[in-house]
């Protein structure tokens, strides 16, 4: 059967991350975090993230979020993408999609916030 574009052969085994099946995982992982003190929650990339991450200074990175995400959503509709929140502050943004095995995923972006006063701070760094 052909493929979309966009999906490879693993996309067709993985579902997407949405609706349910993400806040289902989210919260798995926010429990996993808080267990070793991080206070955090995970969402996928929405307006209120693009909004935030235009505040950061000195990124070591100049990664144009909202173009990617939307070109992401466009071809990968098997994606995971992630923003990491301490209350009002993102902390994270991530971009993942399903590799070529059945099962696997790969972390294809990544950025901190670079402003260390806040609550994402230390423990981030030392987690």
């Amino acid at each position: 059967m052909p493929r979309p574009p966009g999906q490879s052969e693993a996309g067709r085994r993985l579902k997407p991350v949405t609706g349910i099946c993400a806040r289902r995982s989210f919260q798995e992982a926010e429990g996993d975090l808080a267990a070793a003190g991080i206070a955090a929650e995970l969402r996928p990339i929405e307006l209120a993230a693009f909004a935030a991450f235009t505040s950061w200074q000195d990124r070591l990175v100049d990664w144009p979020w909202p173009r990617m995400a939307a070109e992401w959503r466009r071809s990968w509709p098997e994606r995971f993408e992630l923003a990491i929140w301490s209350g009002d502050i993102l902390c994270g943004l991530a971009l993942v999609r399903p590799s070529r095995g059945p099962s696997h995923m790969s972390l294809y972006y990544i950025e901190g916030n670079p402003t260390r006063r806040t609550r994402c701070g230390e423990k981030w760094r030392r987690w």
